[in-house]
């Protein structure tokens, strides 16, 4: 989700595809600052020991970058809450834990299932983590203007219009429904994530002239080999 550049909480260097890249003031490819209270609960390397203790070890997939027509596509809904879906939301987890992240989106990793992945945290707070399959807005409000970006456009970022807060329902991987709340950070992710779930890049938002100049940008990391 996209957060300021100011906010001190959120400010960290990161690593994407083995290069160095600008700290913090992403969307779903930052990373937060702070430690893990054992007090709050399972921490996620507890959480992964468990699942590998269950038979499945979640892999680390490849992001699909801008110019798969895969995130222009809109995803169809999840029909069977099943092990196959428990394994790709691991896979996603891990996935974004890797990036760093705080959020992905199915499509991301070239599945087209409304399926998506979010910790505002980036994995540092227990009890962050939130899995939604078929996520749906009931109330939006108000607005917020922040930098965003994408791990599926890395190293391009712009301040984009979301909401100010979000209630969204959808349903947990069993089957169960669950609503979520979000203000702020939180709101944004959800917005970044169910764009991607509706074949919409944050770069959409933008006007033409400044999505043309990402663009542009692109197709020359394309022709040197750097896409």
């Amino acid at each position: 989700a996209p957060a300021s550049p100011n906010d001190s909480r959120l400010r960290r260097s990161f690593r994407e595809s083995g290069r160095p890249q600008k700290r913090a003031g992403l969307f779903d490819s930052l990373g937060a600052a702070g430690a893990v209270d054992d007090a709050q609960g399972p921490t996620i390397k507890s959480q992964r020991r468990r699942s590998f203790a269950a038979g499945h070890f979640p892999m680390i997939l490849p992001i699909v970058k801008y110019g798969d027509s895969v995130l222009h596509r809109v995803a169809e809904p999840v029909t069977a809450f099943d092990q196959t879906l428990e394994r790709l939301s691991k896979d996603m987890v891990e996935t974004m834990y890797a990036a760093p992240g705080v959020g992905l989106a199915a499509p991301q990793v070239g599945v087209l299932t409304r399926l998506m992945v979010i910790d505002p945290t980036a994995g540092e707070k227990a009890g962050s983590l939130i899995v939604l399959a078929n996520p749906e807005i009931q109330e939006s409000e108000g607005d917020q203007y922040e930098e965003e970006g994408c791990l599926s456009i890395p190293e391009f970022t712009a301040r984009v219009h979301r909401p100010e807060k979000l209630i969204v329902s959808g349903k947990r991987i069993d089957g169960s429904r669950i609503v979520v709340e979000g203000e702020e950070l939180m709101a944004r992710i959800l917005s970044h994530e169910i764009d991607h779930l509706n074949g919409v890049l944050f770069i959409d938002h933008l006007s033409v002239i400044k999505r043309d100049i990402i663009k542009r940008k692109i197709r020359k990391k394309v022709r040197a080999g750097e896409w």
